[in-house]
């Protein structure tokens, strides 16, 4: 008896972790504060990320993890206090089906995330510990259970078992307001509300082909375009939630255009600097099959480019360290960078920023529509997804 409480014990502070740290994420999802998690986005396939931002994941504005963090918490109280202390028959059968009331939840969730390809890591992990914790009650309350129809008589008789009801509630609405107080959630949902409005009645325009690099499905309906600066810091900052968003929803199809802020290859933008932002922007044309991979180097090492900017030696120091790891061949690399048709291909793709009469960067358009933040947070971007997404 004493393992079998003992084992129960452990899996339901495990589920109570579990669901804390789930509820945490989700409304930092929500703020647009999550940072890429190594625990909860193993691929595009399997992350939580988009399981947390599903309907299927509240309840009247509640994160579901608020309820499972309250009736873990409640049932792992129970089960500390029958490793201490002996529980009377009624609390070894509230305990025992209190635990079987969340197995019961987890094997809906379970279908769920399978009906709609929603394969959260965490998620699994606590529908697995809810079925051993419920297996660890019963082989050490067997002799003391009733059957569910006997005690949904008993419970509804007991005063006590309305305030437990209360109480779990309440430790759920606690854990909703810290969080919503915590990330300014009410605030934040306003934000996106209304740019997801401004987006909606944005109209369509036409922009040119004339990106440098593209990823996702060929033929999807949901079409992202992103003018950036690689020395941008605005633009630095938004290549994580983006790039997650696209590990989520491979369906989309995305372009990349650049867009320098420098003279020297963009008469759209009417000062002259060093011209290392074309340098790097013709890098990616020259790159070929591994421009992403020099992509997201730059934006890695943006700080480095930064400080090298006006000093050839550092710059081509960094350059070469991408040609290495990519293993390009330099000199062929160095004469497509020399060659008047690559400096061609970056002037017409800030050309094509021009024409979009973008004020600056980063700047996304979305199936034609321009979106009116410089900052698309994850939610935003999940709720424009869910509005385009063919049913």
């Amino acid at each position: 008896m004493k393992i079998g409480i003992g084992t129960a014990c452990f899996f339901a502070l495990l589920s109570v972790c579990g669901h804390f740290y789930l509820a945490k994420r989700a409304y930092q999802l929500s703020a647009g504060l999550a940072k890429q998690s190594a625990i909860c986005h193993i691929n595009e396939n399997i992350n939580c990320d988009q399981a947390l931002l599903s309907p299927y994941a509240k309840i009247f504005n509640f994160s579901i993890s608020d309820f499972g963090f309250a009736f873990n918490l409640i049932v792992f109280l129970l089960i500390l206090f029958a490793l201490k202390f002996s529980l009377s028959d009624y609390w070894k059968n509230l305990s025992f089906y209190l635990s079987s009331l969340i197995a019961l939840s987890s094997l809906g969730m379970a279908f769920l995330s399978l009906l709609h390809s929603l394969h959260c890591p965490v998620c699994w992990s606590l529908y697995l510990f809810s079925f051993i914790l419920l297996a660890s009650l019963f082989f050490a309350f067997k002799s003391s259970l009733k059957s569910p129809l006997v005690f949904i008589l008993q419970a509804v008789q007991e005063k006590s078992s309305y305030l437990l009801a209360i109480v779990i509630f309440l430790c759920a609405l606690f854990l909703h307001i810290s969080f919503v107080n915590a990330y300014n959630i009410k605030d934040q949902k306003e934000i996106i509300s209304a740019l997801l409005t401004d987006w909606q009645y944005e109209p369509p325009i036409k922009i040119p082909p004339q990106h440098l690099i593209q990823k996702g499905a060929e033929d999807s309906s949901i079409v992202i375009v992103e003018f950036a600066d690689f020395l941008c810091p605005s633009c630095k900052r938004v290549q994580e939630p983006l790039k997650r968003f696209l590990k989520n929803f491979p369906d989309v199809k995305f372009y990349f255009f650049a867009f320098p802020r420098d003279k020297a290859c963009n008469d759209s933008f009417p000062f002259s600097r060093s011209g290392l932002s074309c340098e790097l922007s013709k890098a990616i044309v020259c790159a070929k099959g591994k421009a992403w991979e020099f992509h997201d180097f730059f934006f890695d090492k943006q700080a480095q480019f930064q400080t090298a900017e006006g000093d050839t030696e550092k710059t081509q120091k960094l350059l070469d360290e991408i040609i290495n790891k990519t293993q390009l061949d330099k000199a062929q690399f160095e004469l497509c960078m020399k060659n008047e048709s690559t400096l061609e291909k970056v002037k017409l793709s800030a050309q094509a920023g021009g024409q979009a009469e973008i004020e600056g960067t980063p700047s996304f358009f979305i199936n034609g529509k321009k979106l009116r933040s410089y900052d698309p947070q994850l939610v935003l971007l999940y709720k424009i997804h869910q509005y385009l997404k063919p049913q």
